[in-house]
C-alpha cells in the first residue's frame, strides 16, 4: 500500500503536536562500577537476567559494552541551572539547605527528602543538581534508603 505522506491520528507524535505538547526525550545513563564513573548510554541490551549497555566515552573515544545493575533514566526536566535531571541525582535547595534524592516511585519520578516524598515538578525549578547517589553518597549519608 502506498504511503500518502499524511499523518495518522494514531501517530503519537501527531497527537502531541495537535495538543501543542512535546514528547519527553528518552535517554539513560549507567553507573560503571568497575571504573567508578557515570556513563552516557547509547544502547541497552538484555541477556538472561543481566543488563548490558553500550556506553560512549566523554572524550569521543570508541563505545564500550559494559554490564550494569544501575541504569538511570532522564526524567525529562532540568534543574534551575538548565542541567538535565536523572533518577539517582541529588538536588540541593540552597535556601532551605535540603538535599533531595530523585527516585522512581509508584509510577512517577519524585524527589525525596528526609523520608518525605515531594512532587518533582515543584522541586526541580528551585533546586540544582549537585551530584548523584553513586559518586557523591556523602551528600545524603544521613538519608535513609539511598
Amino acid at each position: 500500500m502506498a504511503h500518502s505522506g499524511q499523518r495518522s491520528e494514531c501517530d503519537s507524535r501527531y497527537l502531541y503536536e495537535q495538543e501543542g505538547l512535546e514528547m519527553r526525550e528518552i535517554k539513560f545513563r549507567a553507573w560503571d562500577s568497575a571504573k567508578k564513573i557515570m556513563r552516557s548510554v547509547a544502547n541497552i541490551y538484555t541477556h538472561s537476567r543481566s543488563v548490558f549497555v553500550l556506553v560512549r566515552e566523554a572524550a569521543g573515544g570508541p563505545p564500550e559494552l559494559i554490564r550494569t545493575e544501575c541504569l538511570m533514566q532522564y526524567i525529562g526536566a532540568k534543574d534551575k541551572n538548565g542541567v538535565e535531571i536523572y533518577e539517582g541525582d541529588i538536588l540541593l535547595d540552597d535556601f532551605a539547605e535540603e538535599y533531595y534524592i530523585v527516585k522512581f516511585f509508584d509510577g512517577a519520578f519524585i524527589a525525596e527528602y528526609d523520608g518525605v516524598i515531594y512532587d518533582l515538578a515543584d522541586v526541580a525549578l528551585i533546586t540544582a543538581v549537585v551530584g548523584n547517589i553513586y559518586e557523591n553518597p556523602e551528600l545524603v549519608s544521613n538519608e535513609t534508603d539511598t
